[in-house]
């Protein structure tokens, strides 16, 4: 059971009120992606003491019963108990927006200095709850398969922590081997300080609020209930403004492991309606497909950034672990994917970042590869089986000029 801890000397106590800062400047961004690997915390240490109990690599993995028991304060259980727990050492995330991240990168002294095309390495059936363990998964960059507030949940509304624990998709088994750092999320969600990654795009010049509430609702962004004209308005707009779009990045300690990542949060715009059945995959270049295009593309581009800006503030390879957001049941184009991972390669060519494609569906790697098929002049391929994956170092670190 959980025991009642001072904060941890290792991690400062944050309010859980604290305002979120303004970032305006390039050195915020750096100080955030260059920071050492964070310390455990005394809660971060009793969990990976128990789930190593139990012999297993996150707290997803224990029995419901099992877990329940061991989530208690007080009178509380469960999530409550946790959000509890972790209040003492709260911290704020802070989402960036694109035009900082870019602005970051162009800031960069250092420029690419090996020419050679990068390669995207596909892994098949790596458990992204598991990728800490890997030598590669640690202190690295992952992306986490997310919704557009930086949260997991199957349908519109928000998820318990233990439907989380239960859903066993490439977001939720990410982010429960941090969950600490997905508690802080839930905290800063509900408490309002943290802004979702359309905020600004749909308030700042704002879109009317009838057409919000009618499109984005606890994460989702549900384009298919919008009429033709709307559509083309939102495409507009979002066209106009993207540099406003909102994006994560979070250093997290994976509880079981200690190991630390930077996991930052993606996500597209759901085509499944209120029952979660498909509807009508947008048609190639309609409006709707256009702007999954640019939402998820330019997402793609932030985390290529930050990787590059990270690799140059610590002198370190970093190995950037990408999933496929938006495919399998959120149905949005496979072309989506060939573009995000061009404008990825264009990001990364000459700087010290590995690329990792992870696929956990063989049809999902085949159609995303045919879509990929030729003499692709931005990347190369490269397929590595799960066994190999574990056994691949971690890169050496190369020397800052």
């Amino acid at each position: 059971m959980l025991k009642k801890l001072p904060p941890s000397p290792e991690v400062p106590a944050f309010s859980p009120v604290q305002p979120t800062p303004k970032v305006n400047n390039p050195s915020t961004i750096k100080a955030l992606v260059g920071a050492p690997p964070l310390a455990p915390s005394d809660l971060q240490k009793e969990i990976q003491n128990y789930v190593k109990s139990k012999n297993v690599t996150s707290l997803a993995k224990v029995s419901y019963s099992n877990r329940l028991g061991f989530i208690k304060e007080g009178e509380l259980t469960g999530e409550a108990a946790l959000v509890a727990k972790q209040k003492p050492y709260h911290t704020i995330p802070t989402p960036f927006s694109s035009d900082e991240i870019a602005k970051a990168f162009d800031s960069l002294s250092a420029k690419p200095v090996q020419p050679k095309k990068p390669v995207l390495n596909f892994v098949l059936g790596v458990d992204a709850n598991d990728l800490h363990n890997a030598p590669l998964g640690n202190n690295a960059m992952v992306m986490a398969a997310s919704q557009f507030n930086y949260l997991e949940s199957a349908n519109f509304f928000k998820a318990t922590i233990e439907a989380v624990f239960n859903d066993k998709t490439q977001g939720p088994a990410l982010v429960t081997s941090a969950i600490t750092a997905l508690v802080d999320r839930m905290i800063a969600e509900e408490n309002g300080t943290l802004p979702h990654m359309l905020s600004n795009l749909l308030t700042n010049p704002p879109l009317s609020d009838k057409l919000q509430k009618k499109m984005y609702e606890n994460g989702y962004l549900k384009l298919y209930k919008l009429t033709k004209d709307e559509q083309k308005r939102v495409h507009e707009h979002f066209a106009k403004n993207i540099g406003k779009l909102n994006f994560l990045a979070q250093n997290v300690v994976c509880e079981a492991s200690g190991k630390s990542q930077l996991q930052v949060f993606c996500a597209a715009p759901s085509f499944q309606n209120e029952s979660m059945l498909a509807v009508t995959q947008p048609a190639a270049n309609s409006i709707n497909d256009l702007i999954s295009r640019l939402l998820v593309v330019e997402q793609y581009k932030n985390a290529a950034r930050l990787a590059v800006i990270r690799s140059q503030e610590t002198g370190e390879t970093v190995p950037l672990h990408l999933t496929l957001v938006g495919q399998g049941v959120f149905r949005n184009s496979p072309d989506i994917m060939k573009e995000a991972m061009e404008a990825v390669a264009d990001i990364v060519k000459g700087h010290n970042v590995q690329l990792y494609v992870h696929t956990f569906n063989d049809m999902i790697k085949n159609n995303l590869l045919k879509t990929m098929a030729g003499d692709n002049p931005k990347f190369g391929i490269n397929q590595i089986t799960k066994d190999d994956f574990y056994k691949m170092p971690h890169p050496a670190p190369y020397r800052k000029n």
